[in-house]
């Protein structure tokens, strides 16, 4: 089976990143143990996850709740190339997590060029570049909407480093992730809706949040 395992982030200097918080459900203990899944889990920067992530970013989409009647939120991870200046090209550059696997012999593959064969052990865990978050705020009425899409890098963060300036166009986001985020809404009959922009709607203050959840 091809999965990730929890031997693949032992000594890895990273931790174990939710994509749905385990704190959004704190008053429902079955709900917040399926979280710990490793489907809901990538390698994330301990500082990003314990800082910018999960003191600012996660608090201030819960605080969400009490500006919209719904919140729909959508996270996940990236893995974005980065420009070789003296190259002139765009390249993949992650780390990857993991240890050969005991049920399968390394692959023996191409090198690199062509030349000659390189063992690649199986299987192996990547580390996100990104992570991203689609957050939509929707009142009673469904009339009133506002959305928002924000790409964080996967390191440590500054606590006063506001949201507003990791938001992107949803369309960009949809294009690194290859994703289409709320199709029905934003894609009807193929054409893209207008929705008003998050931080438009309430302010993206997540030094704000910070402080809340080191209060709590």
């Amino acid at each position: 089976v091809f999965r990730a395992r929890v031997a693949d982030y032992t000594r890895s200097g990273f931790d174990r990143g939710h994509l749905i918080p385990a704190a959004d459900f704190k008053g429902i203990q079955q709900a917040m143990d399926e979280t710990f899944v490793l489907s809901n889990i990538v390698p994330q920067d301990p500082e990003m996850n314990r800082g910018y992530w999960g003191k600012t970013v996660e608090t201030f989409v819960r605080g969400l709740a009490s500006e919209f009647d719904e919140v729909h939120t959508i996270t996940g991870p990236l893995f974005l190339p980065e420009y070789d200046a003296e190259a002139q090209e765009w390249r993949a550059n992650y780390k990857v997590l993991g240890h050969p696997s005991h049920d399968l012999p390394p692959a023996v593959v191409p090198g690199p060029g062509g030349a000659g064969t390189q063992k690649v052990g199986l299987p192996m865990l990547p580390v996100p570049t990104h992570m991203y978050k689609v957050i939509l705020g929707v009142d009673k009425d469904r009339r009133a909407l506002a959305l928002g899409a924000f790409v964080l890098p996967n390191r440590a963060i500054d606590s006063e480093t506001p949201l507003s300036s990791f938001a992107v166009p949803v369309p960009v986001l949809e294009a690194l992730s290859g994703h289409l985020f709320f199709p029905k809404l934003l894609h009807p009959g193929h054409k893209a809706t207008a929705v008003p922009e998050l931080c438009s709607r309430v302010t993206c203050d997540t030094a704000k949040a910070f402080k809340q959840a080191m209060k709590a």
